[in-house]
């Protein structure tokens, strides 16, 4: 028994007097020299080197057997145990990191970047416009995956407003920070853009991909344009995504635009969003005036997005001639097709009837107000009623809804 003792305390105090050559060694190999003994010969793991480095008491972390008489060899040449990278791959872990921070792009892309470029003078630089070609031919393979989720952007002030649509083919990356951020780029881009951009128009989408991304947190004019910061995100995280549409508006100082989003992740981001524009004949308006403008304006957007159908124009005027008399046609046609032997004037009056709830389903002035349960209360009497109050005229001059996935 004494003799146990004896050894595990000469165990102990081995490992003891080893431990500052432990903190410079990253290997320890026991030889046994004894055949009958339990073989040892074996490399430490990095967790019990771990204990072995910063346990004070480092026996107590594992148990020898008290017959095998170990003789620890330390390793301080540790290359023959390291995996050493080929010789034609020159990079260092250092620039590995860097190029995958700076990227997004897989290590495995990054590893490939860094081999392809190991004779540019500026490797990270080098590496980044190889990514930027790889990710260009990773988004066309990817171009002909259906785009449905992503989010409806909205940012917006008191007279100026941008709403965008952003898509991409799973529920997965719509959850993704990176796409996020993207989408509310790309509205903030649409919102700021004070020289290229036409307000209260439909915008081509070609040319909008050309502008240089304005950060959502900075405000800054990035080097990358939208075209391109898309395709990086592409190669990242290989999933086609689409910048499908956009709309900025404008008002006078005299008027107010305001804008519901359903469905929120935050506040620039939902599934469904509205902007309506609202103008007045007045040369200024006062804080009261705008705050009771604002809540007419607020109560209209959610109108748009909750009612169904959702309205497509704000007034009859909005519609052409020839919209109007196809329409016209049409109810006509459908009336005499049924079979009915009817007289015109009998005829005519099913067609103004069903002409009337044609306007009131595409019309937004024609609507009953959702948020009211009094059919007769429509838009365009709740304006007018605004109007009386604010002893001003007041005129809905735009209107926009996007639907995620309706372009």
């Amino acid at each position: 028994m004494n003799s146990i003792v004896r050894q595990l305390h000469w165990t102990q105090t081995l490992l003891q007097s080893a431990l500052p050559i432990l903190t410079r060694a990253r290997y320890i190999h026991y030889e046994v020299p004894r055949p009958q003994a339990r073989p040892l010969s074996m490399t430490l793991s990095s967790r019990k080197l771990h204990h072995l480095r910063y346990c004070q008491k480092p026996c107590a972390c594992f148990k020898f057997p008290a017959r095998s008489f170990c003789t620890p060899v330390y390793v301080h040449d540790v290359s023959q145990y390291e995996e050493s990278l080929p010789h034609d791959v020159a990079y260092t872990m250092d620039m590995l990191k860097e190029l995958r921070a700076v990227s997004g792009a897989p290590l495995k892309e990054c590893k490939q970047a860094l081999v392809n470029t190991k004779d540019s003078d500026n490797r990270i630089t080098a590496a980044l416009d190889y990514l930027r070609v790889r990710g260009k031919a990773i988004a066309q393979a990817k171009s002909g995956d259906i785009a449905k989720y992503g989010f409806i952007g909205m940012f917006k002030d008191t007279n100026d407003a941008a709403l965008v649509e952003v898509n991409c083919v799973t529920d997965f990356v719509e959850n993704n920070p990176i796409f996020q951020t993207a989408v509310m780029n790309i509205g903030n881009t649409v919102y700021r853009n004070q020289t290229d951009i036409f307000p209260n128009y439909g915008q081509s989408i070609d040319e909008l991909n050309m502008l240089p991304v304005i950060d959502c947190e900075t405000g800054v004019a990035g080097k990358q344009t939208i075209h391109e910061s898309l395709t990086d995100i592409i190669s990242s995280i290989r999933e086609n995504l689409v910048f499908r549409r956009a709309y900025k508006m404008h008002c006078s100082p005299s008027g107010v635009i305001c804008g519901y989003l359903h469905g929120r992740k935050n506040d620039n981001l939902g599934m469904k969003g509205s902007l309506v524009s609202l103008e007045t004949d007045l040369a200024e308006l006062s804080d009261a005036q705008k705050t009771s403008l604002k809540e007419l304006g607020q109560n209209v957007a959610t109108h748009i997005v909750a009612n169904y159908p959702q309205p497509k124009y704000v007034s009859r005027e909005e519609l052409s001639e020839h919209q109007i008399e196809k329409e016209k046609e049409l109810i006509t046609k459908t009336i005499l097709d049924s079979g009915s032997d009817q007289k015109m004037e009998i005829v005519q009056k099913q067609v103004d009837g069903r002409m009337k709830k044609f306007f009131m389903e595409n019309v937004l002035m024609e609507q009953p107000f959702c948020l009211e349960d009094d059919n007769k209360l429509t838009i365009e009497r709740l304006v007018k009623l605004k109007a009386t109050e604010l002893k001003c005229d007041i005129r809905i001059s735009h209107m926009v809804v996007y639907n995620l996935g309706q372009a």
